[in-house]
């Protein structure tokens, strides 16, 4: 394609279409199988709870059972959502409208569709549908200014630093002079074609099988630099923001990262930082809280 023109829905081919036909059947198939998974599992802590009240259960089984039914049932929500999305997909490439973005009608660029495959809107008007409005002709907003306006407009109290050039958590860290549990590390990991924003204590490292065991889903491996690129555009790679809400990514936290009051993390560049309340980081990007990390 000349001049890195984006693809249209005309010149998409049929080998493309199809492809992305069957990757959607696909997640559509795992989707239907790990919510049929929860159900189940629902199901049996239900009976289970059922045997221990009449057994005389103590308190701290009672509430580690609900503690793990509210994650099923946050899983099975964020499962639900995720089927509409691929479901509505698949209507537009049988209505001929895959690949056009719904808002403004230009082409959604290919490699967004390849990273998203049920994408629906191009970035533009993602970013713009975050913000609550739709708006033609404005400056693309950088990310620590959308990530400003966010927090303005959701009235949360946070501060924004700014450091030298540091391209590991440990290094923001000490620039930032924070300990590193209150640093937020960002990894973004993908498998089947779908993203997940992964954020956890920079104390901390990422382990794939634990993150395979949270999100339901195998194999799972670090995301490519390209697709990086294409999910979060405005931002430095390794500077991402724990607020996948902003680019249409599940966001999942690690138990650990919960443990303090206050949290920091890269706006989007190697050079500056925001903190905030963790409760209002909870309140406004609702993350599925698991254990996938461990400390080094």
């Amino acid at each position: 394609m000349e001049g890195g023109e984006a693809m249209t829905t005309a010149t998409l081919t049929a080998e493309f279409k199809d492809q992305q036909r069957r990757r959607l059947e696909r997640e559509r198939q795992q989707i239907l199988e790990r919510i049929t998974a929860l159900a189940a599992a629902e199901q049996a802590l239900a009976e289970s709870q059922g045997e221990e009240s009449d057994a005389g259960g103590g308190q701290a089984d009672v509430a580690s059972d609900i503690a793990e039914q509210a994650l099923d049932l946050t899983l099975e929500r964020a499962e639900r959502d995720h089927l509409a999305q691929v479901d509505a997909a698949l209507r537009r490439l049988e209505e001929d409208r895959y690949g056009v973005c719904d808002e403004c009608g230009l082409p959604i660029p290919v490699e967004r569709l390849q990273v998203l495959p049920w994408a629906h809107l191009c970035v533009r008007c993602a970013e713009a549908a975050q913000k609550g409005h739709h708006g033609r002709g404005e400056r693309q907003m950088s990310c620590k200014d959308r990530l400003e306006d966010f927090l303005r407009r959701n009235h949360v109290s946070y501060q924004v630093q700014h450091h030298p050039v540091a391209y590991t958590a440990q290094e923001v860290a000490a620039s930032e002079h924070v300990p590193g549990k209150k640093l937020v590390k960002v990894v973004v990991a993908a498998t089947n074609g779908s993203l997940y924003l992964l954020a956890l204590p920079a104390t901390h490292r990422v382990d794939l099988n634990e993150v395979e065991r949270v999100v339901g889903r195998a194999p799972v491996r670090l995301a490519h630099e390209e697709e990086l690129a294409a999910a979060l555009p405005d931002c430095e790679v390794g500077a991402m923001p724990p607020f996948g809400n902003l680019y249409g990514l599940p966001v999942y936290v690690d138990k650990a990262l919960t443990e303090d009051d206050v949290i920091v993390f890269q706006a989007g560049t190697h050079t500056d930082t925001i903190s905030m309340p963790y409760a209002d980081f909870e309140r406004l990007v609702k993350p599925i809280v698991g254990r996938f990390a461990r400390h080094v």
